[in-house]
């Protein structure tokens, strides 16, 4: 009998298990995935998540992970260029973007080193229950091996299609359409040294991004709207190539650049907030709550939901579970709701309205208004902080000439 049974090892999986291991509790994590092994995503760390992998001591093994430090943004918003640092959470001013092979490989060997027992090669298929609570889960091995572990808490950190999700029964709390497709590709001979996004709005609705990773790479993504996709899809290439080439600022800077042949995509990319706690089972990450990968929040949001859940489950002192999840469970809902709103609306690719634009001229003048903008998506400033109307009219005030 394990205290936790962990469903899925990447970074919301791997970070539980290592915060719960370290707190002397018997943790297991299952992944049908052998390590290390890559998966369809963006691998953006934002310093919100930097900051808490150095609470968690793992900031210099992040580093060592060999993807550069990346010091500041740029923001290409329909033509207004905003170039500036986030504000630094808990002193961290440094984001990085690492290839998931690499940095999930490595979290979940830090889980392992501190007594979580990984078993990779394990596709689990059903959960064990009796009338009143999940007690555990069943799997099976690459063999076909029926294996069954048994365990006061069953946590899914299995993604947005969430076995566990669906075998619990968690109800879909909030729904919203997938907005945009992405595809992505690397490519070598860029000198960037901060992360790039370029956002283009009505009447062309484009969006990309440009983030350095390992090996002197650059990650470079691009979306178009959900709708526009079965007309693209004959040409994905040249729909990327297309994108490129609209983005002049970025498109400049890729002269000379070579990239990887192979385009991967994200085609659907659904928004929603899930029921994450019952009887026995709780959901983090992807599994509780996914977003647009537009504000790349993704790996963040995985780190941040494991030390809630983590955090909640030492104030009961392990004793009740089913407690500590719920109290999980309420804590996310109160912090993901804004942020998932600001996703949403900026992953429709729309104009924003003039008020926006005429705030954007105005912070270009504003280093500090600027760090505080970047923060909302650093993790350093929340979203409603920011769009305080006290906040914007304080911004607009600092620019006279920019007032509409």
């Amino acid at each position: 009998m394990y205290d936790v049974v962990i469903v899925g090892a990447r970074c919301a999986g791997a970070a539980l298990a290592l915060l719960l291991a370290r707190r002397g509790m018997t943790v297991a994590v299952l992944d049908r995935d052998e390590f290390p092994s890559d998966t369809l995503s963006g691998h953006y760390l934002h310093q919100c998540a930097v900051a808490r992998l150095a609470g968690w001591g793992l900031r210099d093994g992040l580093a060592a992970l060999g993807a550069p430090a990346l010091q500041g943004m740029l923001l290409d918003l329909d033509g207004v260029v905003l170039e500036g640092e986030p504000l630094a959470v808990d002193g961290e001013r440094f984001a990085f973007c690492p290839r998931r092979h690499l940095f999930d490989s490595w979290l979940l060997e830090q889980a392992r080193a501190a007594g979580a027992h990984v078993h990779t090669g394990v596709r689990v298929d059903g959960l064990l229950c009796d009338a009143e609570r999940v007690r555990g889960v069943v799997g099976r091995s690459r063999t076909g091996e029926r294996l069954e572990w048994n365990a006061r808490l069953v946590v899914g950190a299995d993604g947005m299609q969430s076995t566990v999700a669906r075998l619990a029964g968690a109800r879909m709390l909030e729904e919203r359409p997938s907005y945009a497709c992405n595809y992505y590709s690397y490519w070598d001979g860029l000198e960037l040294g901060r992360a790039e996004l370029y956002v283009r709005g009505d009447g062309v609705r484009r969006f990309a991004v440009a983030a350095p990773t390992n090996d002197g790479a650059t990650i470079i993504n691009v979306a178009w709207p959900q709708e526009e996709h079965e007309r693209l899809r004959g040409d994905i290439e040249g729909a990327y190539l297309a994108t490129l080439r609209a983005l002049p600022g970025l498109w400049e800077k890729l002269d000379g650049a070579t990239r990887e042949p192979r385009l991967q995509g994200l085609v659907k990319n659904p928004n929603f907030i899930r029921q994450s706690a019952g009887p026995g089972w709780a959901l983090i990450g992807d599994a509780g709550c996914h977003k647009d990968p537009v504000t790349a929040q993704g790996m963040a949001d995985a780190l941040r939901d494991a030390e809630m859940l983590a955090d909640a489950i030492s104030l009961t002192s392990g004793a009740n579970l089913d407690t500590a999840a719920s109290t999980y469970e309420a804590a996310r809902n109160r912090t993901i709701a804004p942020m998932f709103d600001y996703t949403c609306t900026l992953a429709q690719l729309t104009s924003p309205p003039p008020e926006m634009r005429a705030l954007a001229q105005a912070m270009q003048s504003q280093p500090r208004a600027l760090a505080r903008f970047f923060g909302v998506m650093a993790g350093s400033v929340t979203v409603p902080e920011f769009f305080d109307p006290a906040n914007l009219g304080a911004i607009m005030q600092g620019a006279p000439e920019c007032v509409p």
